[in-house]
């Protein structure tokens, strides 16, 4: 591991390279090797549009510069999220299934995507009633049509049906494959899939070149198919390292930065998954309206999710209409862009949330924390691996006055050792990603 890293910073996509000219008589240049960075950067929501950067930054730190690979960003389909701080991403089947003689290595970059199903991924993307009918319908028994179904509507002339939407068989594919790296992934429910996908998802994890997981769970199904694999955080946690603390204020939207330059005093930051939290909202209005109250603190609501898989907008004008009823007042904080979210996470007094990344936002910047709803079996899994200052979390949210109480009571000594505890696994694991990348290039 490196002992110290360069200044890294948030890459944009597309940075020209600048190539000089070759002078005649010369050999045919050989196409650039490329690297498709694979991930959910198809839809708006913070923790999936990080993984890009993380991914990026892995190469550029290993010496891999646009002279050298060409990188190209997949989802499951065609979008440009730049606007808001994330990628310009292709649709993977037709990365694939073009240029089928070009040498690619593929990066699976983080996320709950090993056992995520054809349904998962198109009920983030489709419309709010379409998501809820194939989830009963997997409910119902007849997932696997849900399946079929989901992945001919992203995938309607795909020439590779893989039956599991982020793993990627290299001999199953049109291209000349290098490598198949997944880099600080999930699947603590793996032993959830039905066993037709769980020995595939086992036969093309056991293909994969690089291996690294976010969780202890995840880590022990692997162990029990005797799969290779290494433990590391998720990608996210070097974020200060693309946005360092001292840097934050020169990536802010104008907007952001006026609310944040406006406040008064410090600010309790709440998010939650409509679908986490229906039915909660009076109990989390009073709940903030306490915490604020005993604590001198304004409340802030913010959405970090706005796929129909999350809907944090939804819930949080709910529980806003519950916080003035009781005569209180919430601010909805301005929050365009990935870097904007970062900030407000990182300034607040204390974050609350049912969002693993915004957990881990507040982990890296060590800022106090409250991780809500045993219900999401990622953050639990997560918390258990590397989060010490929440045992036992995520928390039913009716213990968020209780736990904010313990949360704002954490030495600020321990939360700093914490996020450098992440943070170093976290580069280790970038760099050993960064080091199989370049050998694999090297070798085609």
């Amino acid at each position: 591991m490196r002992s110290s890293l360069p200044a890294p910073r948030m890459l944009s996509v597309g940075e020209p390279g600048r190539l000089g000219r070759c002078p005649a008589p010369a050999p045919k240049a050989r196409r650039r090797p490329r690297v498709v960075i694979a991930g959910a950067f198809d839809r708006f929501n913070y923790g999936d549009l990080l993984f890009a950067h993380t991914a990026t930054a892995a190469l550029r730190e290993a010496g891999l510069s646009e002279a050298e690979v060409e990188i190209q960003y997949g989802a499951l389909r065609d979008a440009d999220l730049r606007s808001v701080g994330g990628v310009e991403a292709f649709s993977l089947d037709s990365i694939l299934a073009g240029a089928p003689k070009r040498p690619t290595a593929l990066v699976v970059a983080g996320g709950e995507v090993l056992h995520a199903r054809w349904t998962d991924a198109y009920s983030a993307l489709t419309s709010a009633p379409q998501a809820i009918a194939l989830k009963v319908a997997h409910r119902l028994g007849v997932g696997s049509l849900a399946d079929r179904y989901s992945r001919r509507a992203l995938c309607p002339v795909s020439t590779n049906p893989r039956p599991l939407p982020w793993i990627l068989e290299p001999s199953t594919l049109q291209v000349e494959i290098l490598t198949v790296a997944y880099a600080g992934v999930g699947g603590c429910r793996l032993d959830q899939l039905p066993p037709p996908l769980r020995q595939r998802a086992r036969r093309g994890l056991g293909a994969a070149g690089y291996l690294s997981v976010r969780d202890a769970a995840t880590a022990e199904h692997l162990k029990r198919w005797q799969l290779p694999h290494s433990l590391a955080p998720d990608p996210a946690g070097r974020l200060t390292d693309l946005l360092p603390p001292n840097r934050l204020s020169s990536r802010l939207s104008p907007a952001t930065a006026r609310w944040l330059e406006h406040r008064q005093r410090g600010y309790l930051l709440f998010q939650a998954s409509r679908y986490l939290a229906w039915g909660h909202e009076q109990q989390i209005a009073d709940s903030l309206l306490a915490i604020a109250h005993g604590q001198g603190l304004d409340i802030a609501l913010l959405a970090l999710g706005r796929a129909s898989a999350h809907e944090d907008d939804h819930l949080l004008r709910r529980v806003a209409a519950k916080i003035r009823s009781r005569g209180g007042i919430c601010h909805q904080p301005p929050a365009p862009a990935v870097a904007d979210i970062a900030a407000l996470i990182a300034g607040s007094a204390l974050y609350a949330g049912t969002s693993l990344h915004g957990n881990l936002t507040a982990l890296a910047y060590a800022r106090p924390r409250v991780a809500l709803s045993p219900r999401v079996h990622k953050l639990t899994a997560f918390l258990a691996s590397w989060d010490p200052a929440q045992p036992g979390g995520p928390y039913p949210f009716s213990e968020l006055t209780d736990r904010a109480q313990r949360a704002l009571a954490q030495e600020p000594g321990r939360l700093q050792a914490i996020a450098q505890s992440v943070r170093d696994a976290a580069r280790a694991d970038a760099g050993a990603l960064g080091e199989h990348l370049v050998a694999a290039l090297a070798a085609s």
